[in-house]
């Protein structure tokens, strides 16, 4: 009987007792829930950002790839280029020269004095008999040049 008279006031402080120690953890428990909610939702920001970054990491190297391919076409386009350069330059000389094949330069004959006439033809034979050569003169032009 007495346990029957004390159950009650021993109920009612057991449930105070229960209420002081569970609504700090119930409250401790609705903060964490809180901050779990705010780091998932921060995860859930940094994925996004990281699927983005990824995709244009991706796009990067994809791009990077093509710009690489395009770049060692370029360069033996670049070889093929010097190469015709330098056939058509050797082509050239070879054309100089065949085109000098008969021409002869004449030089360190001194100039004629004052008063004096020069006749290049005469000085073109005279020069033509040195060297063991008939030289008519319809078979070559003259120019002469003076340095002052």
């Amino acid at each position: 009987m007495v346990v029957t008279k004390f159950a009650p006031i021993l109920n009612e402080k057991l449930e105070e007792k229960f209420e002081q120690k569970i609504t700090p953890l119930s409250q401790t428990i609705v903060d964490l829930k809180s901050k779990v909610e705010d780091v998932v939702e921060h995860i859930t920001f940094i994925n996004a950002k990281y699927d983005e970054l990824y995709l244009k990491l991706e796009a990067s190297e994809k791009e990077n790839k093509s710009i690489m391919e395009e770049n060692k076409i370029l360069k033996m386009s670049i070889q093929q280029l010097e190469h015709s350069v330098t056939t058509l330059d050797q082509a050239h000389n070879d054309l100089e020269q065949y085109g000098r094949r008969e021409c002869i330069e004449i030089s360190g004959i001194p100039a004629p004095g004052p008063g004096q006439s020069e006749n290049v033809n005469a000085v073109v034979s005279n020069v033509g008999k040195l060297i063991g050569v008939d030289v008519k003169r319809e078979t070559y032009q003259y120019a002469t040049d003076y340095l002052s």
